[in-house]
């Protein structure tokens, strides 16, 4: 290394030192940095596994495993400042059912959102709020925390009915540096019982029982970008299915655990970085 990139290499390590973070003194907290038309592009690894039992039929176990990529457009940004935000993701499923291999399915989904720069998710048309990474991870504080304190948080939209929504406690656990940027890690935990009413495929489910979210993860406080998160969710629910106006009892027991890692970014002059 040159003299020059020393100096250089050391500029940077005292930017990056002096970058905001979560923990920073400054009057306001880091922020997601979004800008028109760019595209964020993740890897997604998942693994679920579902345990139901529908009245005297025996329990039915199906496990799966899911590899592929989440991409996120970012258009114009409304009034409020929060952005247009379509979701991609293009996937291939490989499951089993009672230990037997499942057909492997390709999937490709496509969602909208409106993002703000807090990590909040909104879908549009209504006031159903969620978190910017695939699993509801992501939320920052409203004014800086320090290292080892706490803020909360609330999501509603897990489907799950409870007086307060799916509240959650996030913690700010580690500030370390990644290639000149400064980065926080934070542990993320949302717990509620409540009420679950859908309908899916002509099936009629009245449920009730506890979810889980557990998560560490990872926000780049310089560029202001979420890098990775691990999650586990877990759901556990009983009540009733009604088919064909015939009532059954119905148990379920859902596990997924959920690994994203930033790739790179799409710029709208179509170079990858």
């Amino acid at each position: 290394m040159s003299r020059r990139a020393v100096f250089l290499f050391a500029v940077l390590l005292a930017v990056a030192a002096s970058a905001p973070s979560l923990a920073s003194a400054a009057s306001a907290p880091p922020r997601y940095q979004f800008h028109v038309h760019e595209t964020l592009t993740y890897k997604l690894v998942s693994y679920s596994s579902a345990t139901t039992r529908i009245g005297a039929a025996p329990m039915t176990t199906t496990q799966g495993t899911s590899v592929g990529a989440v991409y996120y457009d970012f258009g114009s940004p409304r009034a409020d400042g929060a952005y247009a935000l379509g979701i991609r993701t293009d996937h291939r499923t490989k499951a089993t059912r009672d230990g037997r291999p499942v057909a492997p399915l390709k999937r490709d989904q496509s969602s909208y959102f409106w993002q703000k720069t807090d990590g909040t998710q909104i879908v549009p048309g209504t006031s159903v709020a969620g978190a910017y990474s695939n699993g509801d991870l992501g939320l920052l504080p409203s004014s800086p925390v320090a290292l080892g304190a706490h803020w909360t948080s609330t999501l509603t939209d897990q489907g799950f009915t409870s007086p307060a929504g799916l509240p959650c406690v996030s913690t700010l656990t580690s500030v370390s540096h990644l290639h000149g940027d400064s980065v926080d890690s934070i542990k993320t935990v949302c717990r509620a019982q409540g009420k679950i009413d859908r309908t899916t495929n002509g099936a009629s489910y009245h449920l009730s029982g506890t979810i889980v979210l557990s998560g560490t993860w990872t926000f780049d406080t310089t560029a202001g970008r979420f890098l990775t998160q691990t999650l586990d969710q877990t759901t556990a629910l009983s009540g009733t299915i009604e088919r064909s106006q015939r009532v059954q009892s119905f148990a379920e027991h859902d596990a997924q655990h959920i690994v994203q890692t930033f790739l790179g970014v799409l710029t709208p002059s179509g170079t990858f970085t």
